[in-house]
C-alpha cells in the first residue's frame, strides 16, 4: 500500500514532540483495545446515533445544507450524510467524489420548506438509470442513497436509490420501517365517458380524489386518464374497479392496465357484466397489476380490451350505477446495488498512519502547516503541503494543547487550498487533549494536504497535533 512523504530530518524538538505523541498513541489503542501499538487495528470509531431508532452507520459525519435552491455542491470529503431544505427548485452536485475503485456511498436527505412543491434533480447521470423524484407535500422528507467508484479507465460510475430511512421528525416512513407510502392516487371521471369507448380506447379518469406524487392528465377526450409520476425502479399496486352502463342484457366491457412505454397490457383483464345479463356468468370487475417502473417517464392507461352493447362508463354521479375509478399505491423499492465492485479486501481497515505537527505560529493571521513540522510564520501553504501519492481518509484529528491564550483559535484542513471538513476550534484558556474523532475526510492521488490555523492569542498558543489517517 502506498505511504505519505516521510520526513528523515527533524530538529531535536520535532523529535521530542513526536515521540510524546506516539506514546499517547500507545496508550490510548492499549486502553481501547488491549494491544501493542500498530500490531492489530483500532476498532472502529463509536459514532454516536442520530436517533434511537436509526443509528448512523460507521464513519458518518453529518453535515447541513441548510436552506437550498439552484445548484447546491454536495462535497462528499465534508460528511457521510447531507441535510438540505428545499427552498426552490434544486440540482444537486455531487463534488470530490473519491478515485477509488472501492464503491463509498453517502445519504442525502432533503426536506420541502412550508410551501412545499420544489424539484430536486442531480447534475450526474446515474449509471443505473436512477432519476430522483422528491416528494413534493409540505415539509415532506426524500432520502437518497449514492453511490460511486471509479473504474480502471478512470471513469467516475454513479448509482443512486431510493432510501427508506428518512430521519426528520414525524415522517411517514422513517426509522428503520419501509417508506412504502411515498406516492398514491385515486381517480374517478368526473362525467360519465359516452365517447371512446371502443377496443383500444383508454378510460378517461381525469379527477383526483386523492394523490401524492402519482398525477393523471386532464384535457379532453383521450388526452386525459393518463397516469405519471411514478418512481423509478419503484413497484406499484394497480387496481381499477368497472361499471358501465348499456343497452338490453348482453351489455359487458373488459379493461386492463396498460404500460405505456413498452406497448403492453399487464397484469390481469377486469370484465364487468349486466346487472340482467341471462347466462348466470359471474363477472370479475376489477382490473389488477403490479407495475416497476424502469424510468421516470413511466406511464400507465386502463385500457378498454373488450366492449358490447356499452354506451357509458359510469363515475357514480346517480343512485343507479356504480363509480368506476382506479387506485395506485407505491409499494417501494427493493434497494439493491448493481454492478458494483466487491472491496479489494474484506474486514476492519487498517491503521496505516499517524501524522504529527506541532505549532507556535506567533500571529493571529493566516498559518500554514506541513505534515510533520512547525506551524510558524508560513503565511501561504506554498511549499508547506505534501502531495499524496495514493488515495486515502483523514479519521480524526487531535490536539495536545500545552498553551492556549484567552481567544479561540480555529484549524482546518486543507486539500489543494480548499478547506475541508469541519473547523476545529480550540478553546481560550484551555489545555490537554482535544479530539475531534469520525471525520472521513477521503484525499485522492495527488492532493496537497496541510493545516490551516488563524486567530487565537500569537505567541501564547503552543500545541502538538497527531492526524489518524488509513490508507485505500
Amino acid at each position: 500500500m502506498g505511504k505519505a512523504k516521510r520526513f528523515n530530518s527533524y530538529d531535536e524538538s520535532i523529535s521530542q514532540q513526536r515521540k510524546t505523541l506516539e506514546n499517547f498513541g500507545e496508550a490510548r489503542q492499549k486502553r481501547s483495545i488491549g494491544s501493542s501499538f500498530r500490531s492489530s487495528p483500532l476498532e472502529p470509531d463509536v459514532v454516536t446515533p442520530i436517533s434511537a431508532t436509526s443509528p448512523c452507520p460507521a464513519i458518518c459525519t453529518e453535515h447541513s445544507l441548510g436552506n437550498v435552491s439552484g445548484t447546491v455542491d454536495v462535497d462528499w470529503r465534508v460528511a457521510g450524510f447531507f441535510r438540505a431544505v428545499l427552498t426552490g427548485d434544486t440540482i444537486l452536485n455531487f463534488t470530490n467524489t473519491p478515485k477509488t475503485p472501492k464503491w463509498q456511498n453517502v445519504l442525502v436527505e432533503v426536506q420541502q420548506d412550508a410551501t412545499g412543491g420544489h424539484s430536486c434533480g442531480f447534475a450526474q447521470v446515474m449509471n443505473n438509470g436512477f432519476v430522483p423524484n422528491v416528494i413534493t407535500g409540505a415539509n415532506r422528507y426524500t432520502c437518497w442513497q449514492i453511490y460511486t467508484y471509479q473504474e480502471p479507465s478512470l471513469t467516475d460510475v454513479f448509482q443512486a436509490f431510493d432510501k427508506s430511512g428518512s430521519q426528520g421528525p414525524d415522517v411517514p416512513g422513517g426509522g428503520d420501517s419501509f417508506q412504502g407510502f411515498a406516492g398514491y392516487g385515486h381517480f374517478i371521471l368526473s362525467a360519465d365517458q359516452t365517447t371512446d369507448i371502443g377496443i383500444n380506447d383508454h378510460i378517461e379518469f381525469d379527477t383526483v380524489v386523492d394523490s401524492e406524487n402519482i398525477t393523471v392528465t386532464a384535457g379532453t377526450g383521450q388526452a386525459r386518464g393518463i397516469f405519471s409520476g411514478l418512481r423509478n425502479g419503484h413497484t406499484y399496486e394497480l387496481t381499477a374497479y368497472l361499471t358501465g352502463t348499456g343497452s338490453g342484457t348482453t351489455m359487458n366491457f373488459a379493461a386492463q392496465w396498460y404500460d405505456r412505454i413498452a406497448a403492453a397490457a399487464i397484469g390481469t383483464e377486469g370484465l364487468a357484466i349486466s346487472v340482467t345479463e341471462t347466462a348466470h356468468e359471474n363477472d370479475q370487475h376489477i382490473a389488477k397489476a403490479f407495475f416497476t417502473a424502469i424510468s421516470s417517464n413511466s406511464s400507465l392507461e386502463v385500457r378498454i380490451t373488450a366492449a358490447t352493447a356499452l354506451s357509458s362508463i359510469t363515475n357514480g354521479s346517480t343512485s343507479t350505477e356504480g363509480t368506476c375509478n382506479a387506485t395506485i399505491k407505491d409499494c417501494g423499492v427493493l434497494e439493491s446495488v448493481i454492478n458494483l465492485p466487491a472491496p479489494e479486501e474484506e474486514g476492519e481497515l487498517d491503521i496505516k498512519e499517524f501524522w504529527f505537527s506541532s505549532g507556535t505560529p506567533n500571529s493571529t493571521a493566516n498559518r500554514f502547516g506541513r505534515i510533520g513540522h512547525t506551524i510558524n510564520s508560513n503565511t501561504t501553504r506554498t511549499g508547506q503541503f505534501d502531495t499524496m501519492n495514493k488515495g486515502g481518509v483523514i479519521k480524526a484529528v487531535i490536539f495536545n494543547v500545552i498553551n492556549k491564550g484567552a481567544t479561540d483559535r480555529d484549524f482546518q484542513i486543507q486539500i489543494d487550498g480548499v478547506d475541508v471538513g469541519q473547523v476545529f476550534v480550540l478553546a481560550g484558556s484551555t489545555t490537554g487533549l482535544k479530539e475531534f474523532l469520525n471525520l472521513n475526510i477521503p484525499w485522492e492521488t495527488g492532493d496537497e494536504i496541510g493545516l490551516r490555523t488563524s486567530g487565537g492569542n500569537s505567541s501564547a498558543d503552543d500545541w502538538n497535533c497527531t492526524m489518524t489517517v488509513w490508507w485505500l
